[in-house]
């Protein structure tokens, strides 16, 4: 049995920080964790709006706001999407890197003179300083970028521009990098941009020895007008998702069995712990239940499933004694894995969703999993 503790405050904390040093649109990446507490919490903390790649995001961000702006970023979408979107939930911003693409728009929508197409732009320099790169399957390259600029005016929509530095991005010089390439486009080639998004990617804390800061990654919208005057009228925005969500869940996952440094827990990376296969990320992890040995030992930890590849990377301090039936506390798993649950093996259901604040068992822990 596993329980996910959610904590408002965290996701609270984490947008404060982020439109503390960002003072453009902030836009929550639903991908990340669609789970309506969490969208429910970014609506009251005042985000822009939703980033959606598919109609059952649509519906799920619909269902608690008729009115919230919404960025339909897949760049690549069915006819019937584009018409649903349009016609149904009244989507009137998407996002494109191919000509094809937008033609599908433009057959689709009514009119465009009411809509306004994002070009994802790949990017310049890749860098090697994020886990997951992004431009491997989408973007446009400069040529296709000048082009779908000519048909976007050409259809009298408007055009914006948008790129991803990939995910968990800890080098800051990957956004001004690109910054600077799409100043010098939109300086080149006279484009009248309304927006420009950074996109997300970026970094959670998911290692104890790390200590990024939201502050010294993303660049600032006053520092990026005054270092490139072509972007001076343009309005910026981001769409972060792992990182509004990342840090406000906690999971509670039982220990099944120990075997000299081998331990099996009730969790896995087919359910909340996606990240550790991803992005080999080593969550921190805790003894929740009270009274266990001060001396530690070196374990592995697996998870519940019968596939060899279900195991978290490296090596974990854990008590000397622990026990089947004891408590793990995994922090930082609100990004992805809740999302991506789907019953593997008829092990993975996705896990009880609690607030951390009204759980009164915590205390308790170790003898409250098996009775719930």
């Amino acid at each position: 049995m596993s329980i996910v503790l959610f904590d408002p405050s965290a996701v609270i904390k984490s947008y404060e920080a982020l439109a503390a040093c960002f003072s453009g649109e902030i836009f929550y990446a639903v991908k990340a964790n669609p789970s309506p507490e969490i969208m429910t919490v970014l609506s009251n903390c005042g985000v822009t709006g939703f980033d959606v790649a598919s109609l059952t995001e649509i519906e799920a961000v619909r269902s608690l706001d008729q009115h919230t702006p919404l960025v339909y970023t897949h760049p690549v979408k069915s006819r019937d999407a584009i018409e649903t979107a349009y016609g149904r939930w009244g989507v009137r911003t998407f996002v494109v890197d191919s000509i094809a693409e937008l033609h599908k728009i433009a057959l689709s929508c009514p009119q465009l003179d009411d809509v306004e197409i994002f070009v994802r732009v790949k990017s310049a320099e890749p860098t090697d300083t994020q886990l997951i790169n992004f431009d491997g399957k989408f973007g446009a390259e400069e040529v296709d970028v000048i082009r779908l600029a000519q048909c976007i005016e050409h259809y009298g929509a408007e055009l914006s521009l948008s790129f991803h530095a990939g995910s968990q991005q800890t080098n800051p010089a990957a956004y001004w990098k690109m910054l600077e390439y799409l100043a010098a486009l939109v300086e080149q080639h006279a484009l009248k941009v309304h927006r420009i998004s950074i996109g997300g990617g970026f970094p959670v804390n998911y290692e104890q020895h790390t200590r990024y800061r939201i502050q010294d990654i993303v660049p600032g919208v006053e520092a990026i007008k005054q270092r490139f005057p072509a972007l001076r009228h343009v309005t910026f925005m981001a769409e972060p998702g792992r990182y509004l969500s990342a840090e406000s869940m906690t999971l509670l996952t039982e220990v099944l069995l120990v075997d000299k440094d081998r331990v099996f827990v009730s969790e896995s990376i087919y359910k909340s712990l996606l990240d550790c296969a991803l992005l080999n990320a080593r969550f921190p992890i805790a003894m929740e239940t009270p009274g266990k040995s001060k001396i530690n030992k070196q374990y592995r930890i697996f998870g519940c499933t019968c596939d060899s590849l279900d195991q978290l990377p490296g090596h974990y301090q854990l008590p000397a004694d622990l026990s089947e039936g004891d408590v793990l506390r995994i922090c930082n798993v609100g990004a992805y894995g809740f999302a991506l649950t789907d019953n593997f093996n008829g092990l993975c259901a996705k896990p009880s969703l609690s607030f951390a604040a009204d759980y009164s068992l915590e205390q308790q822990l170790h003898n409250s999993l098996r009775s719930i």
